[in-house]
């Protein structure tokens, strides 16, 4: 969001022809850009880079690594993302997040507990979860509410897809 909030930033000043203002904002948005992609793409979705303070989900995938880059999409912006890193990561956010149910008995299964805070499905509903450790590496300091899932997260996929369909096209968006 940040990205997409200095790119913006940007196209603004460039409007208002503020020449040294559209040149600070986009020099940062570049610097940004080629910084995110180096820290960020860990070569299947985009993580965060984990400051051992506070809640991290470090090598996790969230739900919302491409959100920034919806938004930047909405408002005609165009890509922050390397277009090939962007498809890799909103593919791999269905196969690493989607759960068919949350019993522990289907391939996508979430888990095999209810979970212990905030249930805002039933166990035998699917959708997508906040965050997921494809890799195993489940840092020990990660968000209290990692592991929920909510209709809203994808309201049968219809939020999501929407998202990830201003993004890339449809066809690729296919659940494997």
């Amino acid at each position: 969001m940040y990205l997409a909030s200095v790119h913006a930033a940007q196209m603004m000043a460039e409007a208002e022809v503020d020449t040294a203002t559209a040149e600070l904002y986009g020099s940062l948005y570049e610097k940004g850009r080629m910084a995110g992609e180096k820290a960020c793409f860990n070569g299947d979705y985009y993580t965060e880079i984990n400051s051992n303070t506070g809640a991290s989900y470090g090598n996790g995938s969230e739900i919302d690594m491409l959100l920034g880059q919806w938004w930047s999409t909405q408002l005609g912006l165009g890509d922050i993302y390397d277009s090939a890193h962007r498809d890799k990561a909103a593919g791999e956010l269905f196969t690493n997040n989607y759960r068919d149910n949350l019993l522990g008995d289907a391939p996508h299964s979430g888990y095999n507990y209810s979970h212990q805070f905030r249930q805002y499905i039933l166990e035998t509903d699917g959708g997508l979860q906040m965050i997921a450790w494809p890799h195993d590496d489940q840092p020990s300091n990660t968000p209290l509410y990692y592991d929920e899932l909510m209709s809203g997260f994808d309201a049968r996929h219809d939020h999501l897809r929407a998202r990830l369909e201003a993004i890339r096209p449809p066809v690729l968006l296919q659940h494997r």
